[in-house]
């Protein structure tokens, strides 16, 4: 192997995962307890939020999300049966489809991110200063290139 990654930042990468899961795992499970679906569905909700005139199509969420397209696929069919997101075929192509959200998923947002908002204060927010997460957001702002 030419270029090995350090001890350090093996451990950096392993950390990283097991915090990402952990955070994950407590903000989902807070708003479940609020009543609340999972954030994979606020942030789908989210995206097409984003875009409310224009939609998205299932392959656009997968790549703003990095879900695998089953997953989209599943909370595409529970946001579509629940009334919070209409599909519509495109009239491009007319097989392809288009994601847009419904006034009442504009408000399930709405009413969900009180919560999303306390649970990320209360398991990161309070954790970190501003600064660092400046410094975290340019960290992370570099592994994404």
């Amino acid at each position: 192997m030419e270029h090995a990654p350090t001890e350090t930042k093996i451990l950096a990468w392993a950390k990283l995962m097991r915090i990402s899961r952990n955070l994950t795992s407590s903000m989902e499970s807070e708003l479940k307890a609020a009543g609340f679906p999972s954030l994979s569905v606020h942030d789908v909700l989210l995206e097409l939020n984003q875009n409310p005139e224009k939609g998205l199509r299932p392959y656009e969420l997968e790549e703003r999300m990095l879900l695998a397209q089953y997953n989209i696929s599943r909370i595409i069919t529970r946001l579509t049966r629940d009334g919070y997101a209409l599909k519509e075929k495109t009239l491009i192509d007319g097989r392809g489809q288009k994601l847009f959200i419904t006034p009442s998923g504009q408000q399930l947002l709405q009413d969900m991110w009180p919560h999303y908002a306390k649970a990320l204060e209360k398991h990161f927010g309070r954790k970190i200063s501003e600064e660092e997460a400046h410094c975290l957001r340019d960290i992370l702002k570099q592994l994404q290139k």
